[in-house]
């Protein structure tokens, strides 16, 4: 089985409308996953939604 490799979402600092690009150059880099924790207050699941929609390779 190949390797997965995964990043934590959302991208501090980086608006959620600019996350369209980071998830589909993860995509390009070859990045298989994407996790989200809910801290702080910070939301979990539209980070991940986002992901879904945008680069659908990814798994959330």
């Amino acid at each position: 089985m190949p390797p997965r490799h995964g990043i934590t979402v959302p991208f501090e600092g980086v608006p959620l409308h600019e996350h369209k690009s980071w998830f589909e150059e993860l995509e390009q880099l070859g990045y298989t996953d994407v996790w989200s924790a809910e801290a702080g207050g910070t939301d979990a699941f539209t980070p991940l939604a986002l992901a879904a929609a945008w680069a659908p390779s990814l798994r959330v």
